[in-house]
């Protein structure tokens, strides 16, 4: 493969975060690819410039950066695993994924490592701010991951937050997104106390 992918920004998930990230990076002139399972979300984010694809395989053959928005660490860990073949084929061409689920500490290290093994890189890198942070890049990211990751994304980093933290190694951004959860519902229970 050339070095003509050496923009090219992949979003896998598409719901109301991934589909303003995906937006705002379209909008930084980073030539950017969406996947999401629903066909309506692909259209919705065609409108903006973004490219559609059809498999998430798309996304991992052609970029060299992507950006996940998943549900859960199940399907983070899913989405990755499901692709080690194509991580193996692009050895050298490094590819660094950031991860801005609400992901877990144990498995966004355990992948990490494993990226780490094959050449790329993987930051859990968990964002506050909602759907309006992502759709105009005034987002808050909390980044777990090595030094150099973080300098290699950190022009898709910069064009998708207002705040980026490099908050410590993997697996540091999930655990302040955490506690960050945390101190929130805190707040909200102590509120409701007071009322």
């Amino acid at each position: 493969m050339s070095n003509n992918n050496k923009g090219i920004v992949g979003v896998v998930g598409l719901g109301s975060m991934g589909l303003g990230m995906a937006q705002t990076l379209a909008a930084s002139q980073f030539e950017t690819l969406g996947f999401d399972l629903s066909e309506e979300r692909r259209a919705l984010a065609a409108k903006s410039g973004v490219t559609p694809v059809s498999t998430i395989s798309e996304l991992f053959e052609k970029s060299a950066f992507l950006v996940f928005s998943l549900p859960t660490a199940k399907d983070v860990t899913g989405v990755v695993n499901s692709h080690i073949d194509v991580l193996e084929a692009r050895q050298g061409q490094k590819i660094v994924i950031i991860d801005t689920s609400t992901s877990e500490p144990d498995v966004s290290r355990e992948l990490a490592d494993k990226l780490a093994g094959l050449g790329h890189g993987f930051l859990d890198a968990p964002v506050s701010g909602g759907p309006a942070g992502a759709a105009s890049g005034k987002l808050t990211m909390m980044i777990g991951g090595s030094d150099e990751d973080v300098a290699v994304a950190g022009p898709v980093i910069e064009a998708m937050s207002a705040k980026a933290l490099h908050v410590g190694p993997s697996g540091a951004g999930n655990v302040a997104k955490l506690v960050n959860n945390l101190l929130a519902a805190a707040h909200m229970v102590t509120t409701s106390e007071g009322l």
